[in-house]
């Protein structure tokens, strides 16, 4: 999906998703990024996710805390988003920490219902 997104948009390859790499360990455990550059508003949403066997090790919240590092720092940006399925308490927990504030909820094409955090940017 993002493949496409840079085909059709070079200029959003800076801005999704990457490797997570454990570096303690070396292997790569997930991917984060953005789904894409900030919009009209200045809003990005941030994605993550951590394969099974590399959960519970703080991968998942040392990659938002990079990503929303870089939405802090970076021009344009007014407002970080992290959506999470309605019964995913994993994720929750991970986005939680940073002061994110539940703002509503909506349905994503790929996903379906989500509910929708902002962290303090």
């Amino acid at each position: 999906m993002r493949a496409a997104q840079v085909a059709a948009d070079p200029s959003a390859a800076a801005w999704v998703t990457g490797v997570v790499r454990d570096v303690a360990r070396g292997p790569a455990v997930g991917r984060a990024g953005f789904h894409g550059p900030p919009d009209a508003r200045g809003t990005v949403e941030i994605g993550y996710a951590v394969l099974p066997e590399h959960r519970r090790r703080g991968c998942a919240r040392a990659a938002l805390a990079l990503l929303l590092d870089r939405a802090r720092r970076a021009p344009g940006v007014a407002v970080a988003r992290v959506c999470t399925a309605p019964g995913d308490a994993a994720s929750r927990a991970v986005a939680l920490p940073f002061g994110s504030l539940e703002v509503g909820e909506q349905v994503d094409g790929v996903d379906g219902p989500e509910v929708v955090y902002e962290p303090s940017v």
